[in-house]
């Protein structure tokens, strides 16, 4: 059996030339491989995290990773450009550190960050990378994917909750982030610290960047959050804006 390079990109372009999801049925018509051919191909797409599949409604959807890959080119460029300016802004509006992220399959990717000096200060490393559910940053993205649309992501960040912890506690947590508009996480990684995100809704509304900042608990304590995430999501409004995005208000 045969997958080829052409076989997969005709499903791939198939399903992003679609304006609403494709059944397997119906994606099988459209591309008329064999169908052993056609199955494999999809066999191969999922396995490689390009393509979600819904095993209730037999729905076929692009990932993030493959949104990604497009994402990490020109976009990423002219993002990390405009965002860069905003940083700074967040910086001395806050007194914290800022960077931006972005999705790449199941990792956070810090793009650009800016350091407040000090011991006190958090420090973002470009180029770090965490997993999604790990961070503010990951959680604020991941908030705003249609859950037929996590995949494999969303299982991963579930599998890694403590079994003796409420399995459905990370996706009323999303759930939370998506009615706020932003995301509150505390991190043991490298001294205990307090991290708030908001997305950056991209070309076509796909959220896959996010802005954030990350201090001592000390100083962003919990009635100092909401002020702290006003000045995070006027940020990334601006970022949008800027760029000519789509608001980034919840939907």
């Amino acid at each position: 059996m045969n997958v080829s390079f052409e076989t997969g990109m005709a499903v791939l372009e198939a399903l992003a030339g679609s304006n609403c999801p494709k059944t397997i049925d119906q994606l099988s018509s459209q591309t008329n491989f064999e169908q052993d051919i056609f199955h494999e191909t999809l066999r191969v797409l999922e396995t490689s995290r390009y393509i979600s599949i819904s095993r209730q409604s037999e729905v076929v959807t692009l990932s993030p990773k493959l949104w990604s890959l497009g994402f990490c080119s020109k976009a990423k460029a002219d993002l990390k450009r405009v965002a860069d300016h905003h940083l700074s802004e967040l910086v001395m509006s806050t007194g914290e550190s800022a960077c931006l992220a972005i999705i790449a399959d199941r990792e956070i990717v810090i793009a650009a960050g800016l350091n407040v000096p000090g011991p006190t200060g958090a420090e973002f490393e470009v180029g770090t990378k965490l997993p999604a559910q790990a961070c503010a940053a990951g959680k604020a993205i991941l908030a705003f994917h249609p859950l037929d649309m996590i995949g494999e992501l969303e299982e991963s960040a579930l599998a890694t909750i403590p079994a003796q912890h409420d399995p459905g506690a990370f996706r009323r947590e999303l759930e939370e982030i998506r009615l706020q508009g932003y995301a509150a996480h505390w991190s043991e990684c490298d001294g205990r610290k307090c991290e708030i995100a908001a997305p950056i809704r991209c070309v076509d509304g796909v959220i896959e960047a996010a802005v954030c900042i990350s201090g001592s608990p000390s100083r962003l304590t919990w009635e100092a959050i909401p002020a702290m995430a006003e000045r995070v999501l006027a940020a990334a409004e601006r970022i949008s804006r800027e760029l000519n995005y789509p608001r980034t208000e919840a939907a």
